[in-house]
């Protein structure tokens, strides 16, 4: 009887450590996707630091509508990203403000769709980790902006042959 029990004991410890290896793999394999082939190609961390580089004293904020259709002539610089809702824009505005010495025009988006119940409801997310650079985090794959997306990242990786482009 204590044979049998010692080799439950033996497969079970097998079957949690050949899981545990699984899932160890799994995540650093996670982690490896997202710092090496998902930040290269996301334009966010463009726009985080033309949002933390400018000078310009002309700015435009707003969601996708400004940051894709408006064409900001120099010296006005467009500071508005997709998805953005006004908690994001005011946020990003503040840290605008604080750093340039005489803004002298600020656009600022305020169309209908803004003031949607899912759009104000948003709140401001991850933007205080991504401004302070989040890239210096241990696990980026398990970040608030790339961890509810795993699945559709590894599934793009494995449709594009090995790349984020598309």
């Amino acid at each position: 009887m204590s044979s049998s029990i010692s080799s439950f004991d033996k497969n079970a410890c097998a079957f949690w450590l050949s899981t545990a290896a699984v899932f160890l793999f799994i995540a650093v394999a996670s982690e490896w996707l997202v710092r090496a082939k998902v930040i290269p190609e996301d334009n966010l961390y463009t726009h985080v630091s033309l949002v933390q580089s400018t000078t310009s004293p002309f700015a435009a904020f707003g969601d996708s509508h400004v940051a894709r259709n408006f064409d900001a002539a120099a010296p006005v610089v467009n500071l508005a990203y997709p998805s953005e809702n006004i908690e994001k824009m005011h946020w990003k505005a503040q840290q605008y403000l604080g750093r340039v010495e005489n803004p002298e025009t600020i656009l600022i988006q305020a169309d209908p769709h803004l003031f949607s119940p899912y759009r104000t409801g948003a709140g401001l997310g991850d933007y205080e980790r991504v401004f302070a650079d989040e890239k210096a985090s241990i696990t980026m794959a398990l970040s608030e902006r790339y961890r509810p997306q795993l699945i559709a990242l590894w599934r793009s990786f494995f449709q594009n042959g090995g790349t984020m482009k598309s």
